[in-house]
């Protein structure tokens, strides 16, 4: 016991973010981990429920599967970029995704330089109508930005699933050619794009462009699915 007392606190207060994630809980943090998702405890983090929407990440070429180039979300929806290791564990007798934020956390003059960039970033995506989205169907998660919230008309918490949101919202006429589009592109694996209407939960309905690129394994299966949607409504 005493071991593991120890152990629980080095890991508490390694400069590095750490976290244990199962589907739409975060199992295990520590105190680095909290601080950069804009948390003031652990505890905070570990019994935050809207989990999907701090977990956007990009995967870096295959040659590091496990290692990413990753964005994420602060619970109050600000966007960072971190250098990030994922790897699949398993936690007290249930599978899990341990993430490991590489990078200590910055000086304060660094992370202020950083946060007005990604805050340029964001006003940049909110002017151009442009959203970013991102499906992980290996940790069964997925991501939206605010731009693209705004596009979708998604309240900030969202439990569905990735394919759910898009279901819902496609045109009942459109998602046809919906389909046959993300068919073609993951049965040839080819960038994604089609053109559609979409119907927000308060009944307007809206023009998008949506594009897209997937990652697959040997045998062809679809690992990640990402892009961007556009409002061209007018």
């Amino acid at each position: 016991m005493d071991y593991l007392r120890t152990l629980d606190d080095i890991l508490s207060n390694l400069p590095h973010g750490i976290l244990v994630r199962c589907k739409d809980e975060i199992l295990f943090a520590n105190k680095a981990a909290a601080r950069v998702f804009g948390f003031n405890t652990v505890r905070e983090l570990t019994d935050h429920r809207a989990v999907n929407a701090m977990m956007g990440t990009f995967v870096q070429p295959q040659t590091s599967p496990e290692r990413r180039f990753a964005y994420f979300s602060t619970k109050d929806g600000d966007l960072f970029f971190a250098d990030a290791t994922e790897r699949v564990i398993d936690f007290r007798g249930q599978q899990a995704v341990l993430i490991t934020l590489n990078t200590p956390l910055q000086a304060a003059e660094d992370l202020s330089n950083t946060q007005t960039l990604v805050e340029r970033y964001a006003l940049a995506l909110r002017h151009a109508k442009l959203g970013v989205w991102d499906h992980d169907r290996v940790a069964n998660s997925h991501y939206f930005s605010p731009s693209c919230r705004d596009i979708l008309g998604l309240p900030h918490a969202d439990s569905r699933a990735f394919q759910s949101v898009f279901e819902d919202l496609i045109y009942p006429e459109d998602r046809p050619l919906v389909r046959a589009a993300c068919a073609k592109a993951f049965g040839e694996r080819e960038p994604y794009s089609a053109q559609f209407r979409i119907m927000l939960p308060t009944g307007e309905i809206r023009w998008v462009s949506a594009t897209g690129t997937s990652i697959h394994d040997s045998d062809g299966l679809v690992l990640r699915f990402a892009g961007t949607i556009v409002d061209i409504s007018d």
